[in-house]
């Protein structure tokens, strides 16, 4: 099976779709003439940050009341007359709004096709159909999934601050596809109205605090998950015997 998505393009211009006559805003869009649409996706845009640093593209998931998750790509952009550091963002929006966890993994990285007047293609790709628990596997957090569902919900409920989703052994150009992976698993197994507070970003070097997951080569906050020793790692003994068996349970 094949999904359809929307592809949306935000960096600076000097006439923006969105009506802006100069400055920063939507510049192409599969829905060029829907400006609510496009307004709501530009306030998404405008928040994500990129990796300057590194230079390398930030994968980032998020949840848009008017039309659900949008899957952007933030590259480092320099624009205007005085070559301003700033982005560029290349929105993922699924043609049909679903919370399915199907839809949320478009593809990385960026489109090389020029949009046509702001006209930008819809494009098809096949959907996911991995099982959740060959993902935990691979990841190597299936042993100890309690302990990690554990975590993850109490990032969702009582979080301050995101959680950090280590992993030293990845390469960094393999942490969009493995992030997008992990998240899918995740998402599979929550319920609807957790998924809509989901969304992730990967690759950062700094704690993130606008989503409630982030991915990073080396532990960079107080809330970390170290994949690459999650078998040793410790954690907080459960408060009761309730808890011990909601987790337990949830994870068979």
């Amino acid at each position: 099976m094949t999904a359809h998505f929307l592809r949306h393009e935000y960096t600076w211009s000097n006439h923006c779709i969105t009506g802006n006559v100069l400055g920063w805003g939507m510049t192409a869009s599969s829905r060029p003439r829907d400006r609510e649409l496009l307004r709501e996706l530009e306030k998404t845009a405008s928040a994500a940050e990129p990796d300057r640093a590194g230079g390398l593209p930030v994968e980032e998931l998020a949840y848009v009341p008017a039309c659900g998750f949008v899957k952007m790509t933030v590259i480092p952009w320099d624009a205007g007359e005085d070559n301003r550091k700033n982005k560029k963002v290349y929105l993922w929006q699924p043609e049909e709004p679903s919370l399915h966890p199907g839809v949320y993994l478009a593809p990385t990285g960026v489109w090389e096709d020029e949009p046509e007047e702001g006209y930008l293609p819809v494009a098809e790709f096949e959907k996911r159909t991995e099982a959740p628990e060959d993902i935990f596997i691979s990841m190597h957090v299936y042993d100890r999934l309690p302990d990690f569902l554990r975590a993850v919900f109490w990032c969702l409920f009582e979080k301050k601050e995101g959680l950090d989703f280590a992993a030293p052994a990845w390469k960094k150009e393999e942490f969009a596809g493995n992030a997008g992976r992990l998240m899918y698993a995740i998402h599979s197994i929550l319920p609807e109205y957790l998924r809509r507070r989901a969304g992730y970003v990967s690759y950062t070097e700094q704690p993130v605090s606008r989503e409630p997951f982030y991915f990073s080569k080396e532990p960079c906050g107080a809330n970390c998950i170290n994949l690459s020793d999650f078998s040793r790692q410790e954690f907080t003994p459960v408060t009761s015997k309730l808890e011990e068996y909601f987790f337990y349970h949830l994870s068979e």
